[in-house]
């Protein structure tokens, strides 16, 4: 259908927004706004459920918390060329881990319940 997981630097982009926010919504951690650890759901949940999480200038939604996004890039090749980088942080991730900035990786053969992706498309 034309899409593709984001690049690293488009997911950040797209996460910290024009301002570069530390978390989508702003520069503060504020508890319960996002699937997190601190939400207590322990487990993903429909993306749009917490609204006050969306990305404060593009307006995208779960940009923090729910599922690590799968992004195209390798986390590092050197090491492995089966290991992609992750963004975004879930359901079980801590306030830091949830920063636009902070990035995790995953072997392409895992299959997880709090790993995820998001599709891009080239306009």
């Amino acid at each position: 259908a034309g899409g593709r997981l984001p690049r690293e630097e488009e997911w950040e982009a797209a996460a910290r927004g024009p301002k570069g926010l530390d978390y989508p919504w702003g520069n503060e951690w504020e508890d319960g706004i996002c699937n997190s650890r601190e939400a207590g759901l322990w487990a993903t949940t429909p993306v749009g459920l917490f609204p006050r999480s969306r990305q404060a200038t593009l307006g995208i939604e779960d940009m923090a918390g729910n599922v690590w996004e799968w992004c195209q890039d390798m986390y590092d090749v050197k090491k492995s060329a089966s290991v992609r980088v992750l963004r975004g942080g879930s359901w079980i991730s801590r306030p830091g881990i949830l920063r636009s900035a902070d990035r995790g990786w995953s072997g392409t053969g895992d299959r997880d319940n709090y790993d995820g992706f998001r599709v891009a498309r080239t306009i």
